[in-house]
Parts: structure tokens; sequence; C-alpha cells
């Protein structure tokens, strides 16, 4: 039994001891270095970018349509510039906003109607 309670007491003093896995601090707070970044990194588009609200949205393609967004997808990524499927429709999105109205319907119309 003097043993189990020589163990027990060694085990404890041992987890007293640990070391941090951080090392601490040299005295310069946080508040300090990020002032210090801060006029190093200046950060302009912070206000923009916290006003631009990102809305998710669900909707549905027909099976060719997708394959057709997977092979725009691999293009990209042979010219070594791998997108996202957002991003592809994004930047069809802007496209589609150059378009007159004339050519703007006469894309609608090439499309298949989704029930």
């Amino acid at each position: 039994m003097a043993t189990v309670k020589k163990t027990r007491a060694a085990h404890k003093n041992a987890s007293s001891k640990l070391v941090p896995a951080v090392p601490e601090s040299s005295g310069v707070s946080v508040v300090k270095k990020r002032k210090r970044l801060a006029k190093v990194f200046s950060r302009p588009l912070d206000k923009k970018l916290r006003e631009i609200e990102i809305v998710r949205v669900k909707f549905s393609l027909l099976a060719d349509e997708y394959v057709q967004l997977a092979e725009l997808k691999q293009r990209l990524v042979a010219q070594g510039s791998p997108v996202k499927k957002g991003e592809l429709l994004r930047a069809g999105l802007s496209l589609l906003a150059t378009l007159d109205d004339g050519q703007f319907k006469a894309a609608l119309a090439r499309l298949q109607v989704i029930a």
C-alpha cells in the first residue's frame, strides 16, 4: 500500500508542475501587438467587406447543366486557376448583366423550363 500512495502523490506533484504548451508572452500585450501590426498592414477594405451581405440560396439545375458546370471548372483547373461552383455562377450572372435586353431574352429562351 505504501507504494500506491507514493505513486499517487508523485502523480499529483507532476501534474501541478506541468508546463504550458504555449510559451508565455515576452511582456508585450496583445493590444499593443495588434496596434503595431495594424500600422504596418493597413486594411482599408475591411469596412467595405463588413457591409457586404452574403446570402445562401438553394436552386435546381438540370443534370446536363451541372455537367457543364463541372466541365467549366475542369477547364479552369487545367489553366491553373481553380474556381468554385459559386464563383462560376457569379461570373455567369455578371456576364448576363452586360447583355442588352434582346440578347438577354434570347439567352433565357434557350433554357429549358424546370417545373
